[in-house]
């Protein structure tokens, strides 16, 4: 019995480091499975970006490392990928994870460009900021440290990123599977647990226990790879993820000084606990879809499930997907090509069709003014845009005459830049909220504008004390009249009587002569916005000139929503 079990761990350890498949006798070997198709179209698609034709690529590049905390991906794989689902669809958790933005968080290259431009700009707070960062971004080398009583470093030689740090394959890792698997329930949905206070067991312990939303399966398997696994309701709540997802932080006041409150940088998990979907639907619901029938959960065992969760973590950041996919050579994720065209094209589909609508009503040429509202209705169960502050949408709106001229125009770009935008053409301004436009300066931009203590407008993340301006749209059943300060509209959609929980409606009336007309509405959403990109052009590191090659150099930096089309005339 000892021989064979050792001589079961010997081989567990071989097939992780070589991503087979521990039970090549009665599992196929791995081939390509498709997702969901991507488009077969080469010419860009309605949201900006390029889906090519082509399947996942099973390729064993997961790292393999293991200390008495956690374990990277490549430990996982071998007994968690070749699984499908029906008609083919792959479900194999490490496939679709890899090319995610939780799989890629330390490879993020915004992240690591913004988290060097504030250490830049900060050098006595280094310490602070890296350590904090490290938390959701480089979860498993952070808690090591953390656990033997060490602060994170980020960069330079010493820091996870140098690949001589006995924790670098950890760190490079970003949010894996060992991370959200050993979360544990102690302080759920308390203050405490947000901004990387998620509970780890921390003791070194021969057997640790890895929570799952399915029976446990393959015990002796696991165990010889030192987890147990057990089965637990928490890993499908919401609560898990505003570990992260809900960050407060410090900033500095004009004196100088850390201040003594912390600001809510990024509150979805408190925007969802306001809307009507707190009740239906949770963060995994929206963002870990289920499988289209049942599937395995584990290669080595033939049991099926309904409803397996995708960890295909969607969300709307094609942006950084796509510099991920343009630039792998030199970032060196482990996903293949195909893995992020397929992932740009699961965001694609969320954006579009799971995001927002829009109406054009009360159409009108009277007197020399062609009148008509927006509606937008949102369908997401968070602020949109939420999260990262850079984000942005707004309303791109065209009105062209019978010969197919445009005579109007409102939020068009220049690059990255939204024309007419005030926060654009100056860092110091931005542009208001509006109910009603009359001309092509104005612009609806659904944002969240930063303002230092004294009121400054800043996109330094710790120069940020306070909202100048928050209008992004509301979730339905979200009352903005009785929220919590964190979660508040700001600016002058807080008296918007049309601006309220389920969206927005704006009203154009635009001086015109012509007698028919075709109006074109696009929502449209940058993940990083003008000002959030191009003020880090301020510093000169090496991560940041990497950033706006990779952002300069993508076809496209803004995405479609929504769109809607009227005819007026006579």
């Amino acid at each position: 019995m000892k021989l064979s079990y050792l001589f079961m761990v010997a081989s567990l350890v071989l097939l992780s480091l070589t991503g087979v498949s521990a039970c090549t006798s009665e599992i196929p070997a791995p081939q390509p499975v498709p997702l969901t198709p991507p488009s077969e179209a080469t010419e860009p698609t309605e949201a900006g970006f390029v889906s090519e034709p082509g399947a996942l690529q099973y390729e064993p590049k997961l790292a393999t490392a293991k200390n008495e905390f956690f374990a990277t991906s490549g430990t996982c794989a071998a007994c968690h990928q070749n699984i499908q689902a029906e008609q083919a669809q792959d479900v194999s958790f490490d496939s679709l994870w890899r090319s995610t933005s939780m799989a890629n968080a330390a490879r993020d290259p915004y992240f690591l460009a913004t988290v060097r431009s504030e250490i830049t700009h900060l050098p006595e707070l280094r310490e602070v900021i890296e350590d904090k960062c490290a938390t959701c971004h480089l979860s498993m080398a952070h808690f090591v440290d953390k656990a033997q009583g060490r602060t994170s470093q980020i960069f330079d030689e010493g820091g996870y990123l140098d690949p001589a740090h006995p924790n670098h394959a950890l760190g490079k890792e970003g949010v894996s599977c060992t991370v959200c698997h050993q979360i544990r329930a102690d302080n759920f949905g308390e203050e405490s647990s947000f901004s990387g206070g998620m509970s780890f067991d921390l003791q070194n312990s021969e057997l640790r226990t890895v929570y799952g939303a399915r029976p446990a399966e393959a015990a002796t398997v696991m165990e010889a790879i030192g987890y147990t696994a057990e089965q637990s309701e928490h890993i499908r709540k919401s609560e898990l993820c505003a570990t992260c997802h809900m960050l407060y932080t410090p900033y500095v006041t004009s004196e100088g000084q850390i201040s003594d409150t912390l600001f809510p940088e990024q509150t979805p998990y408190l925007e969802w606990l306001a809307s009507d979907y707190a009740s239906t639907n949770s963060c995994q619901d929206c963002h870990m879809p289920k499988a289209a029938g049942p599937a395995q959960i584990s290669n080595l065992t033939q049991t099926t499930y309904e409803g397996v969760a995708l960890h295909t973590f969607v969300g709307g950041n094609a942006v950084l997907l796509g510099m991920l996919k343009d630039n792998a050579d030199e970032i060196q994720p482990t996903a293949e090509i195909g893995h992020f065209t397929a992932s740009i094209h699961e965001t694609e589909i969320m954006l579009t069709e799971q995001t927002a609508q829009i109406i054009i009503e009360n159409t009108a040429f009277e007197n020399g003014i062609l009148s008509f509202d927006v509606e937008i209705n949102i369908l997401t169960g968070h602020k949109f845009p939420s999260s990262f502050p850079s984000r942005r949408a707004w309303l791109h709106l065209t009105v062209t005459d019978n010969r197919g001229q445009v005579v109007f125009e409102s939020g068009g770009m220049d690059g990255a830049m939204i024309v007419g935008n005030d926060n654009d053409l100056d860092e110091h301004a931005y542009e208001p909220h509006y109910e009603s436009i009359t001309n092509p300066d104005q612009v609806q931009i659904y944002e969240s504008i930063l303002g230092t203590d004294t009121g400054e407008v800043t996109t330094a993340l710790l120069e940020a004390g306070q909202y100048l301006k928050d209008n992004r749209l509301l979730p339905r059943g979200f009352d903005k009249g009785n929220v919590s300060a964190d979660i508040a509209v700001y600016g002058a959609a807080q008296t918007d009587e049309n601006f309220e929980s389920g969206g927005d409606t704006i009203r154009y009336e635009i001086p015109l002569s012509g007698e028919e007309f075709t109006v074109t509405v696009e929502l449209r959403y940058q993940p990083i916005g003008y000002r959030w990109a191009y003020n880090l052009e301020e510093d000169d590191s090496a991560e940041t000139q990497d950033f706006m090659r990779y952002f300069d150099g993508l076809p496209y930096n803004s995405l479609l929503v929504a769109q809607a089309e009227a005819q007026v005339g006579p």
